[in-house]
């Protein structure tokens, strides 16, 4: 199984809302690696990124390099938060298309905007109700002791 080795762009990119950590900031525990590890946040224990997931994803898709954090969300839909400090690379539209291709839709977040890439049979509604459920879920994290 692959790791996140010095990747921490979700760490950068996600709100924290139990450290009362804002999105598009620097985590206060984040140095080489998460400081609080063994009691993180349930949201940072139960996330794993598309490139964590997929074993023959492509190095360029690593979040550090693309500058965006993929996600699946569920059978329709994946996220990808995008570090606007960058402009998106080649390889994250290619991951975007490639996602519609598939039959998911993707729905690119930064800290202006959100886009919305649907695939064929999806609406905008059902894929924003989606997101914003998922979004929500996320904002509920609590600690997590291991």
């Amino acid at each position: 199984m692959r790791n996140c080795g010095s990747c921490t762009l979700c760490c950068y990119l996600f709100e924290i809302p139990y450290l009362n950590k804002a999105s598009n900031t620097e985590c206060q525990y984040c140095e080489k690696g998460c400081s609080i590890y063994e009691e993180r946040p349930e949201c940072c224990l139960g996330f794993n990124c598309a490139w964590l997931q997929v074993e023959n994803a492509n190095e360029q898709l690593r979040p550090d390099n693309c500058k965006m954090v993929f996600e699946k969300i569920n059978d329709r839909l994946f996220h990808g938060a995008r570090d606007t400090r960058y402009p998106i690379t080649e390889a994250a539209k290619g991951q975007v298309m490639a996602f519609v291709s598939q039959g998911f839709s993707v729905a690119i977040r930064d800290e202006y905007s959100t886009k919305i890439t649907l695939a064929e049979g999806h609406t905008m509604e059902e894929i924003c109700a989606d997101l914003n459920s998922h979004l929500e879920k996320r904002r509920g994290c609590s600690i997590v002791h291991n």
